[in-house]
């Protein structure tokens, strides 16, 4: 499968045809978060006294695109604690370090994103994360204005890799498969757009 390395222009995406909304995945496509996800899972680890010590590129490697609680289902051998508890501290460490951080968005995403915008495209962002880390990412980036929907894993019964996310999309905006555009960059989010039926790219702008 290709994987587009380049942010595209406007110009470029206005060439596919019958689409009118653009679909964006979070981490990793828009913003550059997944090394952030990486540190706040390390951090978390080492507050429960796991069993298992991982790197920082183990954990981005084996837990890029995932959700929360996929993450914690394959950690909970190694460490003692309910997936509430382990998400508390795990949102808590990546608010403090998002907090931290300086802007993660490229400048090219962000003209992309108000060009799409002021032609009249609906975009919606389709996300694995939870509710609260997602909209205080998307207002901290000043980027949350630019979206008609946003759904996170708070929103939907089963998310990515699961195509019910995108569905969904569809089902709230009002469109057919053929009118959406999906932009994804983990194997889960790629194969929930696969899934889904509606046209995607994979893309590596980070």
């Amino acid at each position: 499968m290709e994987s587009l390395k380049n942010i595209p222009t406007f110009e470029e995406l206005r060439k596919i045809t019958k689409v009118k909304s653009i679909f964006f995945d979070m981490d990793g496509t828009l913003v550059n978060t997944e090394p952030l996800h990486a540190r706040a899972l390390q951090e978390t680890l080492k507050q429960l006294s796991s069993s298992k010590k991982f790197t920082k590129e183990e954990l981005l490697k084996r837990y890029h695109g995932l959700a929360d609680h996929f993450v914690y289902a394959d950690l909970k051998v190694y460490i003692n604690a309910s997936l509430p508890n382990f998400l508390e501290i795990k949102n808590s460490i990546f608010l403090k370090l998002l907090d931290e951080s300086e802007i993660l968005i490229d400048d090219r995403i962000m003209e992309l994103l108000r060009d799409l915008k002021s032609n009249g495209y609906q975009l919606a962002l389709i996300t694995a994360s939870e509710k609260v880390p997602a909209l205080m990412l998307l207002k901290k980036e000043g980027i949350e204005k630019f979206f008609d929907l946003i759904l996170t894993r708070d929103d939907c019964q089963r998310t990515k890799p699961d195509p019910l996310p995108y569905l969904e999309a569809l089902r709230l905006l009002d469109i057919t498969k053929e009118e959406a555009f999906i932009f994804e960059d983990s194997e889960a989010g790629i194969q929930a757009a696969k899934n889904s039926g509606i046209p995607f790219k994979a893309v590596n702008w980070f």
